[in-house]
């Protein structure tokens, strides 16, 4: 059997081999037009890479320090401008997030083993267009975007992509659909659940505000009312998503829950009537504990690993050349590890 080779594919095409070698990785130099010119002569003739070369690729990619390129941590500060989606009155910078910190701190790691700067480009430092912020990049060549987690739900990242490879981190930005790494949080939900029925609890209430839960596409409330149908299906306690201080009070009063599952970040508003009775009366697990603290029980999202998968991902489409917005973007969900911690008493 003989293989197809580059060489065939250019001589039917009149172009070089070095074009045709381009074109397959897609490349940005070469033109979409001479691509797909390219792409459709490799299928009519059945041009197929050689498995051991793309796997002896592979392996010296995968094991080389050299320097390979410029990747591009791309954040928000604050909502000044609207082009990226955001209410205005809404400000954060990502540095004010630990589990943000954390995914800039992975991603760091894994770019360096891996050959490459990752720069830290903030799109309101640029006042100018979208398309403009695309060409600095370019200009600056960046072959890869990594796009941190924004401060409000649906965001949107609205200059174009077509010549970065891209990957973004968590729920928060809609569009463009790109492939995305993030924290698994309906199995979090699960585990939290779990957890807690193990260490004898039984009126497990939820506390999560809307925002967050925008903020995770739905996936904490739909894993929480799963698990208290299957275990609970009698039990009259609905989740509260309003979580002012008077909401919570008269919410807390009327069902009386053994356990609450919570963000941590709420805590830090919680009415001292209710945190008076954490530990004694009232256990508490968070969807996020803050590292190496053992003062809340909940989820460890190890989210310097989510940065470091992030980072192996995105230098793996920069490496086969993979831009743009892909037709079938892929999710890679991290699952979680529990820690215990004081606010959450074995009452089993």
């Amino acid at each position: 059997m003989s293989y197809i080779s580059q060489q065939d594919i250019a001589t039917a095409l009149g172009l070089s081999k070095a074009t045709v070698s381009l074109a397959l990785k897609r490349h940005p130099r070469i033109s979409q037009e001479t691509r797909q010119r390219v792409e459709a002569e490799a299928i009519r003739q059945g041009y197929q890479r050689a498995p051991m070369l793309s796997a002896l690729a592979s392996y010296r990619w995968s094991h080389s320090h050299d320097f390979q390129g410029v990747l591009s941590w791309v954040a928000g500060r604050s909502t000044g401008k609207n082009f990226n989606g955001m209410p205005r009155n809404a400000s954060l910078d990502w540095r004010q997030v630990p589990e943000f910190q954390d995914y800039f701190t992975g991603a760091s790691q894994r770019a360096s083993e891996l050959g490459y700067k990752l720069e830290e480009i903030y799109l309101d430092d640029y006042k100018t267009t979208p398309a403009q912020i695309a060409k600095v990049l370019m200009n600056r060549g960046i072959q890869g975007i990594l796009g941190c987690p924004m401060p409000m739900p649906h965001a949107r990242f609205e200059f174009p992509v077509d010549n970065f490879a891209s990957i973004l981190i968590g729920y928060s930005i809609d569009s463009p659909h790109l492939h995305r790494v993030a924290t698994h949080h309906f199995q979090n939900m699960i585990d939290i659940h779990e957890q807690l029925v193990k260490y004898g609890y039984r009126r497990i209430g939820y506390v999560i505000s809307s925002f967050n839960l925008n903020r995770v596409r739905g996936n904490y409330r739909a894993a929480y009312l799963l698990k208290q149908s299957e275990l609970f299906p009698d039990l009259d306690l609905p989740p509260l998503e309003n979580v002012d201080h008077q909401a919570l009070i008269a919410w807390e009063k009327r069902y009386r829950p053994d356990a609450i599952i919570t963000s941590r970040h709420h805590l830090r508003a919680w009415p001292d009537s209710i945190m008076e009775r954490i530990p004694t009366e009232l256990g508490v697990a968070v969807v996020s504990v803050q590292n190496g603290s053992t003062q809340w029980a909940g989820i460890d999202e190890g989210s310097i690993g989510v940065g470091r998968t992030a980072v192996q991902m995105l230098a793996q489409l920069v490496e086969s050349r993979e831009v743009g917005c892909p037709s079938r973007p892929q999710h890679c969900l991290i699952e979680s590890t529990w820690q215990d911690g004081d606010s959450l008493p074995n009452r089993s």
